[in-house]
């Protein structure tokens, strides 16, 4: 399949770019930042990977579930790296939703106070959720401390916000993807792919013959190639973020897989 061969390509670039961002001095992140943006990088290749390998044993749905976290990877990532759009080419829903978080602090570069923020936010529900967990007290003891810390750094207001939601923006996933002019994928593929991902499709792995149920190996509406191709589109959006903020200089490769995956 020619799709194998481009993913193929396309994850290696990715982890020529993961060990760029790390190395790179082009960019004034900072090195935790540069260390999320690694392992975002890394993840998204090995998303991509699996994408493929399930839809060749005929898991196209399990495929789709991970697309759907594939795509949170590029989110997070475009998060840490990018400026969101400018109020003013918000919708009104967007814009009254920026004006609920928080302000950033003004000593703090953007891009590393986001990074902050995506880093405390695991460690701070962590910390709330830890009684049920069944924890020794060393480790629950740990959880707090780390936790006091991290709300140091971020301010006692946004470890609230952070604590309140499932997430490190303050944002929705919908308001996330719209302030980062992904808005489009959010609707026409994030949305119904959480059939999949929250076991709303039973019926769709059904076939009946008029008398008898039995099992549909491929579920209905889910086209393999389709699948494929997303999956090979959102690691390009994620590599040439990369290749932009580090200056990687890998734009002729890249503009050779997008002009390749176009003619499509």
């Amino acid at each position: 399949l020619r799709e194998i061969r481009v993913a193929s390509q396309l994850i290696e670039l990715l982890q020529k770019l993961r060990d760029y961002a790390w190395r790179s001095g082009n960019s004034g992140l900072g090195n935790g930042a540069r260390a999320e943006v690694f392992g975002l990088a890394h993840k998204a290749g090995k998303q991509c990977r699996a994408v493929f390998l399930l839809c060749e044993f005929g898991l196209s749905e399990c495929a789709d579930t991970i697309l759907r976290a594939h795509f949170e990877t590029l989110l997070a990532e475009r998060f840490i790296l990018k400026e969101p759009k400018p109020p003013d080419e918000c919708s009104d829903d967007l814009r009254r939703a920026k004006e609920e978080p928080l302000s950033f602090p003004a000593a703090v570069q953007p891009a590393e106070f986001r990074a902050q923020l995506y880093a405390a936010a695991p460690l701070l529900r962590m910390n709330k959720i830890q009684d049920g967990l069944g924890l020794s007290s060393d480790r629950r003891e740990r959880f707090r401390g780390e936790a006091t810390e991290i709300e140091k750094a971020i301010g006692a207001d946004w470890a609230k916000v952070l604590r309140g939601i499932h997430g490190y923006s303050g944002l929705s996933v919908k308001n996330l993807a719209a302030a980062y002019g992904l808005e489009d994928h959010y609707t026409k593929v994030y949305q119904p792919q959480s059939m999949h991902a929250h076991g709303g499709d039973a019926l769709s792995h059904v076939g009946f013959d008029g008398e008898n149920l039995f099992p549909m190996h491929e579920p209905r509406g889910l086209d393999t190639r389709a699948l494929l191709h997303l999956a090979i589109g959102l690691c390009c959006q994620f590599a040439d973020d990369l290749n932009d903020e580090f200056r990687a200089g890998l734009d002729a490769e890249l503009r050779a897989i997008a002009d390749e995956v176009t003619s499509w």
